[in-house]
């Protein structure tokens, strides 16, 4: 019998263009999963810095790209690196101030 993982998608988390301050705002609710692999995209005009903490800033986001990180390196058993439960982004405008469009994240467990 094969050891099968399931896989599944998280809501996607978002905040508006003109939610998104010079300090760090969260990007939606926590996840409520151990997330394998995260979808960013940052859908608006301005450039966005991400963080993990809410303090420090870890990735720069250019305006209209996106990033896929995968926790898990294409791992097939059920243990490996994941983001754990209750992980949570925040972003930041970085630069330039984005006045249309929405960043998102989305999740995949």
């Amino acid at each position: 019998m094969a050891d099968n993982i399931r896989s599944s998608i998280a809501e996607v988390r978002s905040v508006a263009a003109g939610a998104i301050p010079d300090i760090y705002t969260g990007v939606g609710l926590a996840f409520d999963s151990a997330i394998r692999i995260f979808h960013i995209q940052n859908l608006t005009n301005g450039k966005v810095m991400l963080s993990v903490d809410g303090v420090d800033d870890y990735i720069p986001v250019p305006i209209h790209g996106y990033l896929t990180l995968d926790a898990c390196w294409n791992k097939t058993s059920k243990t490996g690196a994941l983001f754990e439960i209750g992980e949570r982004f925040y972003v930041k405008r970085f630069a330039t101030f984005p006045t249309v469009g929405s960043f998102y994240i989305t999740g995949f467990y």
